[in-house]
């Protein structure tokens, strides 16, 4: 397992939370473990992409600057913001 990426791993590690089997000695709030795993991978989508557009258009990383990174929140922010509501409307939550 020593290829699989350290996000890979957390992401799985908190839908592990998640799921019906989860141990019993697990105080974990379905709630708030939901919100962490869509932070995370709203976080880590915003990263994968500054990280194609930089290796694609041959920018440095950190040439791309503040105003690109609020922008692409700011897209994502209305795309998870529809992704929390009909995860809201799922059964289970």
């Amino acid at each position: 397992m020593s290829n699989v990426s350290p996000y890979t791993r957390v992401f799985a590690k908190c839908l592990h939370s998640l799921s019906e089997d989860k141990p019993d000695d697990c105080a974990c709030d379905t709630k708030q473990v939901m919100q962490l795993f869509i932070n995370m991978f709203r976080g880590r989508m915003l990263e994968h992409i500054k990280e194609r557009v930089s290796s694609y258009y041959k920018i440095e990383q950190d040439a791309l600057n503040e105003k690109f990174s609020v922008c692409l929140i700011e897209v994502f922010a209305e795309i998870f913001g529809l992704f929390r509501i009909n995860l809201k409307k799922s059964p289970g939550w």
